[in-house]
């Protein structure tokens, strides 16, 4: 049984982290990806604003579904964001097997998402940084 979380106005008052559902529902741009786990996104926002690539893209929708858009491929899913922690879970099919991913959120405002991939149940060494679209 799995209780999904969508995104709503509801918030958890976390405030040294920030991370609601409310933030996370949107079209994420990839920018980079960086060494080492990032937690503030000052040093980087200056990149942000000049992306140039129209995919990959994350999307996070208010329904608790998701797309990952890679331009060759897409996965359609579905996700769980714990906003106390920001672990993000999405669960998709990838041709008849069945996913489970993880992710750690370790910045998300209005504009900038920093997140962490884990692999092999471990967090990865290396940052994702999307800006929203």
């Amino acid at each position: 049984f799995i209780i999904f979380s969508s995104c709503s106005n509801s918030k958890i008052g976390n405030s040294k982290a920030n991370f609601t559902t409310e933030k996370l529902c949107n079209v994420w741009q990839y920018v980079n990806s960086y060494d080492g786990i990032l937690t503030k996104i000052d040093t980087l926002s200056k990149e942000g604003k000049k992306f140039k690539y129209s995919t990959p893209t994350l999307t996070f929708r208010k329904d608790g579904t998701f797309q990952n858009y890679q331009g060759d491929y897409q996965d359609n899913g579905i996700f769980v964001f714990e906003e106390k922690s920001g672990i993000l879970k999405d669960f998709y099919n990838m041709g008849s097997t069945k996913v489970e991913s993880q992710s750690r959120i370790t910045y998300l405002d209005n504009e900038y998402m920093l997140m962490v991939v884990f692999e092999n149940e471990k967090e990865s060494t290396s940052t994702f940084f999307y800006k929203k679209r």
